[in-house]
């Protein structure tokens, strides 16, 4: 079996059903188990690794969130176990960080 990788995972990220506004906040990837990016919306293929507090924990359950800091970054960083391809089964995970929205602060006159 021939199996086109690339222009397959880069259109699952592209899919993955976001928000547009949220996009801007959001990165999507599916890595493996070191947390090196196989697919990513920021482009950083095989460039880089995800690594954050408790990334061992959550990428030991099938599917999770958690709240930490994320590139300095308060964030929302969403896992899931990939289910594979055809039966196949792949061990990588699905990766979605979102930046926490910054509480904007209100000047009174």
């Amino acid at each position: 079996m021939f199996f086109k990788w690339e222009s397959l995972s880069q259109t699952i990220i592209q899919h993955t059903p976001i928000d547009e506004e949220e996009k801007r906040n959001t990165r999507i990837c599916i890595t493996d188990d070191d947390g090196l990016i196989l697919a990513d919306s920021d482009n950083k293929m095989l460039k880089d690794k995800i690594q954050f507090d408790k990334k061992t924990s959550l990428y030991s359950e099938k599917k999770n969130y958690l709240f930490s800091e994320y590139d300095g970054l308060a964030c929302c960083i969403a896992h899931a176990q990939s289910p594979g391809f055809e039966g196949y089964t792949t061990g990588w995970h699905s990766v979605i960080i979102q930046k926490l929205a910054k509480e904007k602060k209100t000047v009174s006159k």
